[in-house]
């Protein structure tokens, strides 16, 4: 695993792929042929969500993050061109953001060990902008400690508006509405919905 390859997979309709796949020297067998099978799939029309999904909940999942920042915001049919405006001040002035800086304030663990000071610091002003824009938008939630750490899951792979836009279809279609109206409990509901490639 010392040296790598730059491997372009093409499509069976012969179309170039729209990314070059880094694969590492020694790749098992079946992680190259799901990465060639999602990036496929990706770029069907309509996208084949069906292939990515049966993959993301097989072993191994999307092998790579590259992947997953294409095929996480497919599955949930987000796009960055649905990013909302908001204003700094009032997040500063949300109920919950004192508690969720608390909160993200001790979520070191959760980060890579090889980020530097200045990465996790902005990382975690990200973190906290994520959470209290998504309380803000869905009044109807209360924070749950802990929900921190699912969020960062996202946020380390695909950035904070992508993730803000993720954790909403999450909680407004992909979780059960009843049990999350009052609080954001049931972090096991969100996290069997994360695993299951949703």
């Amino acid at each position: 695993f010392r040296s790598r390859n730059i491997v372009k997979l093409s499509s069976r309709q012969g179309h170039k792929m729209d990314t070059e796949l880094r694969i590492r020297r020694g790749v098992l067998h079946w992680q190259y042929e799901k990465l060639r099978e999602v990036q496929e799939a990706l770029e069907r029309d309509p996208v084949d969500i069906g292939t990515i999904r049966k993959h993301a909940i097989s072993n191994g999942g999307l092998v790579s993050n590259e992947l997953r920042k294409k095929a996480w915001p497919k599955m949930l049919g987000v796009s960055v061109c649905d990013i909302s405006p908001y204003e700094d001040a009032a997040l500063s002035a949300h109920k919950d953001r004192a508690q969720v800086q608390l909160d993200v304030n001790r979520c070191h663990r959760r980060l890579p060990r090889d980020m530097s000071e200045e990465a996790r610091a902005d990382i975690q002003k990200q973190l906290v902008r994520v959470i209290v824009r998504l309380l803000a938008r869905h009044r109807g939630i209360h924070y749950y400690q802990g929900f921190h750490d699912i969020v960062v899951t996202f946020l380390l792979v695909l950035g904070e508006d992508l993730t803000y836009l993720i954790m909403g279809q999450l909680i407004t279609c992909h979780i059960n509405a009843p049990s999350w109206r009052n609080s954001l409990h049931g972090p096991s509901v969100l996290t069997t919905s994360v695993s299951a490639g949703l």
